[in-house]
Order: C-alpha cells, then sequence, then structure tokens
C-alpha cells in the first residue's frame, strides 16, 4: 500500500513510497482564469496559484496559538 510505480515522461517505471511533509506558506484567495483559488507563496520565495478545492484539502489556517509558536 505504500509503494507505488511511477511513469515518467520516458516511460520508465520507477518505485515509489508515500510521503508526507509540512510547510508554512502564505496564501491569499485568487480568481485565475474564472476559477477561485489561492495565490501560495512558499518559504524558499517560489510562488504559485493552487485551485480552491486542491488548496483547502492540502492547508488549513494557522491558529492563534500556533501563531505566537512560530513567532
Amino acid at each position: 500500500m505504500n509503494e507505488r510505480k511511477i511513469v515518467t515522461s520516458s516511460m520508465t517505471v520507477t518505485p515509489a513510497k508515500a510521503y508526507i511533509g509540512a510547510k508554512i506558506i502564505i496564501a491569499a484567495p485568487m480568481d485565475r482564469d474564472g476559477k477561485p483559488g489561492y495565490r501560495v507563496a512558499y518559504p524558499d520565495g517560489y510562488e504559485s496559484w493552487s485551485p480552491k478545492e486542491t488548496f483547502e484539502l492540502a492547508y488549513r489556517e494557522v491558529t492563534e496559538a500556533e501563531k505566537e509558536l512560530i513567532g
């Protein structure tokens, strides 16, 4: 269950395992091409846009208590 096969553009099959990652990001609602979503800024400076449903499945807002812990 934890291992999958990934097919790359060169059609190479690569074994892969599941991973969970956590990061603190900055985001704001932003529509793109008439679709709701979020503008996302990552700690390394990379910025992107994510569809609303995808974003809301992956992220939740930081609580006030968590804000105190991370400064």
